[in-house]
Formats: structure tokens, sequence, C-alpha cells
């Protein structure tokens, strides 16, 4: 049931609607869940916002999947060591004042630059884990 805070927009099909089943076809509200995977902490609040703030207001629950623990944001030597923490408290508080619990943010904490190393599962010499396989339930 639509709650029609948000007009949806299929632009392949240049169809507009106020019902979320336009772009997910079947929501259900008591069941549906949502991530959206996000290379750095901000990344997913500038791109997928929107649609953060539309699941929730349609009765569904967001998680937030960040891959890269943002240490590479810093635009100053002297944030160097601080930053990854920084980013960490202010994602947090950013993500709760959209209505997405502290425990629905999935934080992975890859080295930012790093990621792309990891194609194959591994860091190029380390001896890591591999990246975590997501399996469905």
């Amino acid at each position: 049931m639509s709650h029609n805070f948000h007009v949806y927009y299929d632009l392949d099909r240049e169809l507009k609607s106020r019902d979320i089943d336009l772009i997910f076809e079947g929501w259900n509200e008591r069941d549906e869940r949502v991530a959206i995977l996000s290379p750095h902490d901000d990344d997913a609040l500038l791109g997928a916002g929107y649609l953060l703030l539309a699941d929730i207001s349609e009765g569904g629950e967001p998680f937030v999947l960040i891959f890269c623990d943002g240490s590479g944001g810093y635009s100053n030597v002297d944030e160097k060591e601080r930053i990854v923490s920084v980013r960490r408290i202010e994602s947090t508080r950013a993500y709760e004042k959209l209505g997405i619990r502290e425990e629905n943010i999935v934080r992975f904490d890859y080295p930012d630059l790093g990621l792309s190393h990891t194609l194959d599962g591994r860091f190029p010499g380390d001896l890591r884990e591999p990246l975590p396989r997501f399996k469905r339930d």
C-alpha cells in the first residue's frame, strides 16, 4: 500500500506513479528489505538517499553495505589519522537522521583504493580473509 509520499519513475518505460510497485513489483511493506551497496560511507546518501527515504516511508527496512573505510577522504594531512573515525561518526548520524538504524549499516572497512585488488577475493600478497560472499536466505 503506497503512502503517496513519493512519485516513482520508470525512465525506461517513461512512466510515473505514486505506487512503489512501479519500481519494486510485488512490494509487500511487511517483508521488504532493500540493500544499498555503497563504495564509501557517503555514496549511498548521495546516490540513493531518495530511495532510502522511499523504502522507509513505504514500510521497508533499508540496509546500507559500505565497502571502503574512507581513509583516503581527508582534505589536509592533519586529518589523515582520524578521518576514518570522523567519517564513521558523521555518516552514522546522517543515516540515523534518515531513519536507518545503526545495526542496518554494515561496514566491511576495506581500505580506500584497495577494493579493486580484491576481485579474486584476496589482497595481493596479503593473508586477509576473502571478501564475504552474500548468501540468499
